[in-house]
């Protein structure tokens, strides 16, 4: 390719004058890409608007597993979509709580994300904690912008069933009489 063809070249692919093509080739030692990167470099090439892309390496079809070609890296998407939707829970979680009350007052209010973080590392006493507090009157429910209300319907629930267990023990168990050993003081 002449030179004179060469500067038209990048003075169509830049979107500048004859003469910044020309200066450009000549600085560059006649090398097209490298003027054409320089002229985006310094801003004088409007060419990145237009959505092209150079590129100085060679540029390869990306086949899947199943043997399609086109179709990008599977695993950058997947890492990426898994990152945003990591960071959408983590946002979720922190906005919503998990509200701890006895006797209509609120005691602890705790990020759901704390929450879930505690299940995870120490399951077994969470659930144990979880389970005695119920009998003992602790109530449970979720707060935030993005709890629906069933959840708290069915918290309610179990809420209920452990407090009508407690009241059926409570009934069972026969008040000390008053000429007992219960009763009597030393």
């Amino acid at each position: 390719m002449e030179h004179s063809e060469m500067i038209e070249k990048l003075q169509q692919k830049a979107h500048v004058t004859y003469e910044e093509a020309e200066l450009a080739l000549v600085s560059c030692d006649w090398d097209l890409l490298d003027a054409l990167l320089m002229l985006e470099g310094s801003g004088k090439s409007n060419a990145a608007e237009e959505k092209n892309a150079y590129t100085t390496q060679e540029r390869r079809p990306d086949f899947s597993a199943d043997g399609e070609a086109g179709r990008g890296n599977r695993d950058a998407g997947g890492a990426v979509r898994f990152g945003e939707l990591f960071k959408k829970w983590l946002r979720q979680g922190n906005t919503n709580h998990l509200a701890v009350s006895r006797n209509g007052r609120e005691l602890v209010l705790v990020p759901i994300t704390v929450a879930v973080l505690l299940m995870i590392l120490s399951w077994p006493w969470c659930l144990a904690v979880l389970l005695i507090s119920l009998f003992f009157g602790f109530r449970f429910a979720f707060k935030g912008p993005d709890i629906p209300s069933r959840v708290n319907d069915v918290m309610s629930s179990a809420q209920e069933k452990a407090a009508g267990a407690v009241e059926i023990h409570t009934e069972k168990q026969p008040a000390p009489e008053a000429g007992s050993e219960d009763t009597k003081t030393e």
